[in-house]
């Protein structure tokens, strides 16, 4: 079982989808941090106070989610577009092994995506704060609580964008159900 995931995990390496996904999410994370730095303390904005370093890490929080189960998407989805879901069938015969695989690795995808970006949200809050002269109190007001649960999320909305990707099979076909999804209902 740890071969089939590891298998998963170094095809989302090796691709460059999950790269691009990655690469805009890290993008938009030092956007908002420099936005959400700029207007702190403004008049209707939160004020500078310690406890916004929680808000700070839970603002991405959709963001990351989203790319997550785009993640898991294209994992499942894009062997059936390459037609490589044959080659994983033969090294995994048992389908059901093959689908725990890609929904491991979906979710540990999402979760180190998600840290990854919850390290650049804590680096910007720290900094902007600092900057401020506002002590930063990194165990305190929820802070580890908002970490974990975008962390969380991110890996639950990995493993319904593998699951979806597996029952569709079709990348335009998932990404137009989840898109049509998220704005209709």
């Amino acid at each position: 079982m740890t071969a089939a995931i590891s298998a998963e995990l170094f095809k989302l390496r090796t691709t460059r989808a999950p790269w691009m996904v990655a690469g805009l999410l890290v993008v938009l994370a030092l956007v908002g941090a420099v936005l959400l730095g700029a207007l702190l303390g403004d008049p209707g904005q939160p004020a500078l106070e310690p406890a916004v370093l929680a808000d700070f890490v839970r603002a991405p929080g959709r963001l990351v989610g989203g790319a997550a189960l785009l993640l898991g998407l294209l994992l499942t989805t894009s062997e059936y577009r390459h037609r490589t879901v044959l080659t994983s069938r033969l090294a995994v015969p048992t389908g059901s092994r093959l689908v725990l695989a890609k929904l491991a690795a979906a979710a540990l995808a999402g979760a180190v995506l998600a840290v990854a970006i919850e390290a650049i949200m804590f680096g910007g809050g720290v900094t902007v704060l600092g900057s401020h002269g506002v002590a930063v109190q990194s165990m305190a007001h929820g802070l580890p609580i908002a970490v974990a649960s975008v962390v969380v999320v991110a890996a639950l909305h990995a493993i319904a964008g593998a699951g979806i990707g597996e029952l569709l099979r079709n990348p335009a076909l998932a990404v137009g159900v989840v898109l049509g999804w998220t704005f209709i209902a």
